[in-house]
């Protein structure tokens, strides 16, 4: 399925390439016919699309970075979560261990095997509330990581978009260093 995405993100760029290819050489023809004043009404605009553009782009190189400290806190909670798990694991084993000591030595104690049976749910219950915690944290960076993807994108669209307006602003200098 993502390659089926790949290939109809290809044909679109594809398409996107064909209508500015065509949009250039019909700038070009235009240019051709304009005078210099218009050329140079047409070259400023070129330029403020080109600084909207480049503005854009810093903004989402901004919002970009921003989300990428916060998937790196994400992360970072992730990790402590899953260290946590694991030590929970580890005292839930001992525990889990010391329970088997107490009844083999104390079988004839059944109070103090209820304590012990108390502290293993406890254990149980936290180990529980752990593991919850940490598939919610994989969940909020997993959401985290489509966020990146989708502001990546935006900024390749953006990239784009610049080198389309910078070409077209080269093409309209070089016709009106033609025409002086």
């Amino acid at each position: 399925m993502a390659m089926a995405d790949l290939k109809n993100r290809v044909q679109t760029m594809r398409n996107e390439f064909e209508d500015k290819t065509a949009e250039i050489e019909e700038i070009r023809t235009k240019l051709k016919e304009a005078t210099v004043d218009e050329l140079e009404i047409k070259l400023k605009e070129a330029k403020n699309r080109l600084d909207e553009s480049s503005r854009l782009l810093e903004e989402e190189s901004r919002r970009l970075k921003a989300t990428e400290a916060e998937a790196d806190r994400v992360e970072a909670k992730a990790d402590a979560a899953e260290a946590t798990l694991d030590e929970l694991t580890r005292t839930l084993a001992d525990e889990q261990e010391q329970v088997k000591e107490f009844e083999q030595r104390c079988s004839k104690a059944s109070e103090a095997e209820d304590e012990q049976n108390t502290a293993a749910a406890q254990l149980k219950t936290r180990f529980a509330e752990a593991l919850e915690r940490a598939e919610a944290a994989e969940t909020e960076l997993a959401r985290r990581d489509r966020e990146l993807e989708r502001l990546q994108e935006d900024c390749r669209k953006q990239d784009a978009m610049a080198a389309d307006i910078e070409s077209e602003l080269q093409a309209g200098l070089q016709v009106l260093e033609e025409i002086k």
